[in-house]
C-alpha cells in the first residue's frame, strides 16, 4: 500500500493558477495601454505577461503529486519519503533503519538504528501536519517503530 500526502494546501494551486491568469490578461492590457517601449504601461505589460505564463506553469506541474518536485510525504511498504520545498533534496527513509519517530508541532525527528538523527520540518498547515501524522502512525505501528509525542 502507498499514500501520498501533499505538503501545501490544495487552495495554493488554485491562487497561483488564478493569479497567473490575472497577471497575463492585466499584462496584455497594459502592453496595448503603452504606446512606447518607453512607457511604463508597456514595461509593466510585458513584466506581467511574463510573470503570468511562470505562475501558471508552477500551480500545474508543482502541485502534481506523480512530479519529484511537488512538495509531499509518501510511505510505502520499503520506506518513507518526504520532500519538504521544491529546492531541498528528497529525505528517503528505510523502515528497517528507523529507530523510533519523534513527532514535534511541524517537524518529524527520525532516530536511526546507527544513532544519527534526521530531522525534517513539515512546512503546511496544521490539518495536513495532523494527517501526516496519523498516516505515518499507521505505517509504524505495523512496523513496531516506536513513536513519541503527537
Amino acid at each position: 500500500m502507498e499514500k501520498i500526502i501533499e505538503l501545501a494546501p490544495k487552495t495554493t494551486k488554485w491562487i497561483y493558477l488564478f493569479n497567473g491568469l490575472v497577471n497575463c490578461f492585466v499584462g496584455y492590457l497594459q502592453f496595448l495601454r503603452g504606446d512606447s517601449l518607453t512607457n511604463w504601461a508597456t514595461l509593466l505589460g510585458i513584466v506581467l505577461m511574463i510573470a503570468g505564463p511562470i505562475m501558471i506553469t508552477y500551480s500545474l506541474i508543482l502541485f502534481n503529486t506523480r512530479n519529484k518536485l511537488t512538495p509531499k510525504v509518501q510511505l510505502d511498504e520499503n520506506g518513507i519519503s518526504i520532500k519538504e520545498d521544491i529546492h531541498k533534496r528528497l529525505v528517503r527513509i528505510d523502515w528497517s533503519n528507523i529507530k523510533e519517530i519523534t513527532y514535534k508541532s511541524f517537524e518529524l525527528s527520525f532516530q536511526l538504528v546507527d544513532g544519527k538523527i534526521e530531522t525534517v520540518s513539515l512546512p503546511t498547515n496544521g490539518e495536513t501536519s495532523i494527517k501526516i501524522k496519523k498516516v505515518i502512525r499507521q505505517f509504524a505501528d505495523d512496523r513496531q517503530v516506536k513513536i513519541i509525542g503527537g
